[in-house]
């Protein structure tokens, strides 16, 4: 027994700890690597759309300030659910009081069962296919907004959701300045490598406030 606890002590533990800490280095250069991509493409995000690159004083997060139809709005940081994909949301001050701030879009896998033939036999397939459940409290407010226009771009540029907060709600959101509105839309989109998807998730978003300033 002494003998087995001396090898663990002279060996296997100190393995161990190295193992450690190979683990924790590796995973600081990841890190690191990452925030590197990250910050090119916040970078070319800026070059592309004629803005700056801002950074907040404290955790020194990448976001860009934009006016969308006279509105303050932010582009930012948004982790996306499951934490696979990194996504971006752009949150725009809004002051219609004839807002339903119940009214919300989110995308949804939907699992489809289609048949294909090979030769003469059938088999099932299981497609997954996006969807979005809609949620709203106002029936007229959910008819004017999603006018065949808004309802066009949503689905060509298919936002992971839609939805408003006020400030009550959005204490828990990480907004990078001080805002005096007291309501505030919130658009998440997947984090795109084509840049074009950019320009046409800011067009949905600037047709979505349009929409809410003509209500």
């Amino acid at each position: 027994m002494e003998e087995l606890f001396n090898k663990f002590k002279n060996f296997i533990l100190p393995t161990f700890i190295l193992i450690q800490l190979l683990i924790v280095g590796l995973k600081k250069l990841l890190d690191k690597k990452k925030e590197g991509g990250k910050r090119k493409k916040w970078e070319e995000y800026t070059k592309r759309l004629g803005f700056t690159l801002k950074e907040t004083s404290d955790t020194k997060q990448s976001y860009i300030a934009l006016r969308i139809s006279n509105h303050n709005s932010y582009l930012i940081d948004w982790p996306l659910s499951g934490g696979i994909k990194e996504g971006l949301a752009l949150i725009s001050t809004i002051d219609n009081t004839r807002t339903d701030k119940n009214f919300s879009i989110k995308k949804k896998f939907k699992f489809r069962s289609k048949k294909s033939n090979f030769g003469n036999i059938s088999q099932g397939m299981l497609n997954i296919e996006d969807d979005y459940d809609i949620s709203y409290d106002n029936e007229n407010f959910k008819r004017k907004l999603l006018n065949s226009r808004v309802i066009t771009h949503i689905l060509s540029t298919q936002p992971e959701s839609l939805s408003f907060f006020d400030m009550e709600d959005a204490r828990t959101m990480f907004i990078p300045e001080k805002i005096e509105n007291n309501l505030l839309l919130l658009v998440v989109f997947n984090m795109p490598d084509d840049y074009n998807k950019l320009n046409e998730f800011i067009e949905l978003c600037r047709i979505v406030i349009n929409s809410l300033d003509a209500i």
